[in-house]
């Protein structure tokens, strides 16, 4: 029996783009809020383990921080202090959520909830990542194979994951099962194998000294993605990071979509 593994992006990418801001974000139920005519001695005992309030009962809802309250004056308005009244859409895709939050600590979401950085390591954002990480394994593959063929490509792998391999095939053949090479081969298996090919850079676009800093820029994001027990983001710098890696992720799987292979 022969193996299946040929599967379309396409129904991975809208599936990971169905993912918004709502899956990851705080309801506002579940809140401390504060008025504007409220003053910050009365608010901050109600603030303690959280950076910012939504202020309500004004034009608009804003986002005020804890840094600011504890700089005033404990008899201050929460209307005299400044604030973000930046929101977004339920709805918006979580790249955007991602973007707003380089800047800031935390964003008001329509309707009441926010989003705040630490809600950036829910697993509906991981979800999202290993979908565009599948995304990418299943382009990668088709290229390295490609550039050096079915039965070559894992010569280029470090001695030791060339016998994981061979002994997965093995193994599967003694249950009478066909599988190909590729099949054994894991993410970051194909991410050296292609950034040491100027062929696969080429089908992308790409030299290859830009190709081999996108890939190895992303087995971080695969390593914490796929290990639910370890932090996406730890403190805020990581989101700036996680933006740029994401928009890399997205660009790649874009670029391989593009490429037209040949059967071999």
């Amino acid at each position: 029996m022969r193996s299946s593994r040929r599967l379309s992006r396409a129904p991975v990418l809208t599936l990971a783009d169905q993912i918004r801001a709502e899956s990851i974000g705080t309801d506002a139920d579940e809140l401390s809020t504060a008025r504007e005519d409220e003053t910050v001695e009365r608010v901050l005992p109600r603030l303690l383990g959280f950076d910012q309030v939504p202020v309500i009962g004004g034009p608009r809802r804003r986002l005020v921080t804890t840094a600011a309250m504890l700089a005033v004056p404990g008899r201050t308005q929460m209307r005299e202090l400044p604030g973000s009244d930046l929101s977004l859409s339920l709805d918006a895709p979580l790249e955007q959520v991602v973007h707003a939050l380089k800047d800031r600590k935390a964003v008001l979401l329509d309707g009441g909830g926010l989003v705040h950085y630490s809600d950036l390591n829910r697993q509906p954002l991981r979800v999202f990542c290993y979908l565009f990480l599948s995304a990418l394994e299943m382009g990668l593959a088709e290229l390295v194979e490609s550039a050096f063929g079915r039965e070559n490509w894992w010569t280029h792998l470090p001695a030791s994951r060339q016998e994981l391999v061979r002994k997965l095939r093995a193994r599967e053949a003694a249950s009478g099962i066909e599988i190909e090479l590729i099949e054994g081969a894991e993410l970051t298996d194909l991410i050296k194998v292609a950034a040491s090919s100027p062929a696969v850079g080429k089908m992308l676009g790409l030299k290859q000294s830009e190709l081999r800093k996108k890939l190895n820029s992303l087995v971080q994001i695969r390593n914490r993605a796929m290990h639910p027990v370890r932090l996406l983001i730890s403190k805020h710098e990581d989101v700036a990071k996680l933006d740029e890696r994401l928009s890399t992720l997205r660009d790649l799987v874009k670029r391989s979509a593009k490429v037209i292979v040949r059967p071999l």
